[in-house]
């Protein structure tokens, strides 16, 4: 039952007609979808790396993607793309996180947040910078060293969401920590309670990825996303 549950969860993610109301509305889940305002829905989500693109055309790609049915934005926040350099944070033009969110609220496109620290999404270390590479740390664990580094990251990434998560009218529906991880799910909570203290609060809490955990997230803690790319249909 537990990878049914996680197949349809991952379904959930992955496919919904138009929203046609504002931002805002209550989102609830079950076992066989999301519910906004009690309505079933069924996103088709769509990734969109905003730091790859030019902030110019920022806008028009999310309405080509609006137009090709495409109701649900998901996107990395990459941290080699924002502190290249230690404890140097450039939130900068094409690396600005907030604008590319107010730009998504704009255009009534709900977003799932994925923060990392480890984003793969074919970046150089998964996102993960040169400079992390080069300290006595164990990447993505919970080496307390690791994780001072991340805590300073997530404290960086929520100045840019800060009155944009769905609760307060903005468009940040979701939040996927690391990506495509099989180690142990303490970890995965680790990130959780980083983000919660410094006041990430969401109704959902994610990853993805083919590998099943080491060691399982406790029930309830975390929705665990498992599955494929949509190939072939």
């Amino acid at each position: 039952m537990k990878h049914v549950c996680s197949a349809l969860l991952f379904v959930m993610f992955g496919c919904m007609p138009m929203y046609g109301q504002s931002l805002g509305q209550t989102v609830k889940w079950d076992s066989k979808s999301l519910l906004f305002d009690g309505k079933r829905v069924v996103p088709v989500m769509g990734e969109i790396h905003y730091s790859r693109i030019p902030e110019n055309e920022w806008r028009q790609e999310l309405q080509k993607m609006k137009t090709g049915g495409v109701t649900m934005i998901a996107n990395y926040v990459f941290w080699n793309h924002v502190e290249e350099k230690e404890g140097v944070f450039d939130w900068s033009k094409q690396r600005s996180l907030r604008h590319f969110l107010e730009l998504c609220k704009d255009e009534n496109l709900p977003v799932v947040l994925r923060i990392g620290p480890f984003c793969h999404g074919e970046v150089r270390c998964g996102g993960i910078p040169d400079w992390i590479l080069e300290k006595n740390v164990e990447l993505r664990s919970e080496d307390p060293k690791f994780l001072h580094y991340v805590k300073l990251l997530y404290r960086q990434i929520f100045t840019q969401v800060q009155g944009l998560l769905w609760k307060d009218g903005g468009p940040v529906v979701a939040c996927q920590f690391d990506n495509e991880y099989g180690g142990e799910g303490s970890y995965l909570m680790a990130l959780k309670h980083i983000a919660q203290e410094i006041g990430f609060d969401l109704p959902f809490y994610t990853r993805t990825g083919w590998p099943e955990l080491k060691t399982p997230i406790p029930y309830g803690e975390m929705i665990p996303l498992y599955g494929d790319y949509a190939d072939g249909f």
